[in-house]
């Protein structure tokens, strides 16, 4: 289950930074599918801090691929 967040989080980062998708908002149908969008994001990363992510090198939690120790470790 841990590739299957670590997925879905790489989906929301590269959603995140993509500038296509939040653009301000010049109709009612866009900021409605970016209001909606906002949400799903929220709701993956709620989903993924308490299911305990897992760093893949060291097992401890964390919110990205790696804890703060084995990121900086090399």
């Amino acid at each position: 289950m841990n590739k299957k967040w670590l997925a879905l989080k790489k989906i929301v980062d590269e959603q995140a930074e993509d500038q296509g998708l939040w653009f301000e908002a010049e109709t009612a149908p866009e900021a409605y599918l970016q209001q909606e969008l906002r949400k799903l994001h929220a709701e993956i990363e709620n989903a993924m801090h308490t299911d305990g992510l897992k760093c893949e090198f060291c097992g401890s939690e964390v919110d990205y691929i790696r804890c703060y120790e084995c990121r900086y470790a090399g």
